[in-house]
């Protein structure tokens, strides 16, 4: 969590030339509350485009440019087309971005990346204001792509493209986070699709650490809604599915499971 801080997180210079998938800037599963900055209140990549934004709150963060995220590339900054294209792919996914606000542009994300396209979706947008753009603020020509996503789409400003937005109230619970199957972003997200030639795929878990699809679809925004009851049942499906290697055992085995979420976990060995 990162609470009442003055720039949550920044990112300088960072790979911006990587190949390497194991070094990509992953932000995934936090909550950014009530942070303030002059560019970005949670979050600012400067010069660093290959990243991962998925499964997190972003709530009430304020400031000059990106209430809550700020792109930024320096007018000496350049990258190569096949560079940008083919390697280099920042993602904004299933966020929850409310309440937050920029006094100039971007009220929850600003975007000044000339050399690559920013892509968006499954993300949440409510109540976030600025003075242009109260929700996406493209700055160039740039295409950015804002899809499968809760937003008013008069509140993005700037190139864009993109399909399958809506705008209906959000229904969120007291915690400004988790749904129920009242909310329109209950399996109104999409698990994977095809942009300009390359695939883009949901985060395979949420911000709570469950599974993604829970109930046949994807939920837009951080949270994907978990019926009361379903952990309870999904790990007593699992209780007779252990893996064990060798077997039969004489001196050493291995025990392979996996569970929904993170949690305590009690493994019970009997000898026949």
């Amino acid at each position: 969590t990162f609470d009442n801080a003055s720039g949550a997180l920044s990112f300088f210079n960072m790979s911006e030339h990587n190949t390497d998938s194991r070094e990509r800037i992953i932000v995934d599963a936090n909550l950014f509350l009530g942070n303030s900055s002059k560019n970005g209140g949670a979050i600012e990549f400067f010069n660093s485009f290959n990243f991962s934004n998925t499964n997190n709150l972003f709530l009430s963060n304020s400031a000059e440019l990106g209430g809550a995220v700020r792109l930024a590339q320096s007018s000496s900054k350049t990258l190569t087309e096949n560079t940008a294209t083919d390697t280099i792919k920042p993602v904004i996914a299933n966020n929850t971005f409310l309440n937050n606000a920029s006094e100039l542009v971007g009220g929850a994300i600003s975007n000044a990346f000339r050399s690559v396209n920013v892509i968006t979706f499954n993300n949440l947008f409510w109540a976030n204001d600025a003075l242009e753009g109260k929700d996406v603020h493209n700055d160039n020509d740039t295409m950015m792509v804002v899809a499968y996503s809760l937003i008013d789409e008069e509140s993005i400003h700037g190139a864009w493209e993109g399909s399958n937005n809506f705008n209906l109230e959000p229904k969120l619970h007291e915690d400004s986070l988790h749904i129920d199957t009242e909310s329109p972003c209950f399996n109104t997200g999409v698990e994977s699709f095809q942009m300009h030639g390359y695939s883009f795929h949901c985060p395979l878990d949420d911000i709570d650490g469950e599974g993604r699809p829970m109930h046949g679809g994807v939920d837009v925004g951080a949270d994907e809604y978990l019926l009361v009851g379903e952990l309870e049942r999904a790990i007593q499906e699992r209780e007779n599915d252990l893996t064990l290697y060798p077997n039969p055992v004489r001196f050493l085995t291995r025990i392979e499971f996996s569970v929904e979420r993170k949690q305590p976990v009690s493994i019970m060995i009997h000898s026949s």
